[in-house]
């Protein structure tokens, strides 16, 4: 997907309503039950020491694109499909990505069965990727303390 239209608008609000305060996300699933994105993230699991994110049919985030690049130099080896539910338990691990929450530890799954899945957000995986993401970005940022800031007025 290259873009969200217009009707995915209108989902979303509808969704985003029914969301429980304590939820961050939700995650959109396919009809085969496969994990695709989150309404407003990318999603990646940690499994057996590699990673697992779609390849395709998602829109691709900055973030997520930085935490593949990580995982390309720290050698941790990724596969571009969507994670499925029925191997969730062989999953160690997950993240959300996007640049608000940058990469962002799944503490608990929602599965649509009810059943709740738990994660330690502080598996090795997870906190490695985490900590060589937020290093990634600091590297690629530009301070804005030595840029002069306008202000518009109307």
């Amino acid at each position: 997907a290259l873009a969200k239209d217009s009707e995915w608008v209108r989902q979303r609000q509808e969704m985003q309503d029914a969301k429980p305060p304590d939820v961050n996300e939700i995650l959109l699933l396919d009809a085969e039950g496969r994990v695709l994105e989150g309404m407003s993230s990318n999603v990646l699991v940690v499994a057996r020491g590699s990673i697992i994110t779609p390849g395709e049919g998602i829109l691709i985030g900055t973030v997520r694109n930085l935490v593949l690049e990580v995982c390309e130099r720290e050698g941790i080896p990724v596969t571009l499909a969507a994670p499925d539910l029925a191997d969730i338990d062989e999953w160690d691990g997950m993240l959300v990505t996007s640049t608000s929450r940058l990469a962002l530890p799944v503490d608990f799954l929602e599965l649509p069965s009810g059943e709740v899945r738990r994660f330690d957000p502080a598996h090795p995986l997870v906190a490695r990727l985490r900590t060589a993401t937020a290093a990634a970005i600091r590297h690629h940022s530009e301070p804005l303390a030595d840029r002069p800031v306008a202000a518009v007025s109307s």
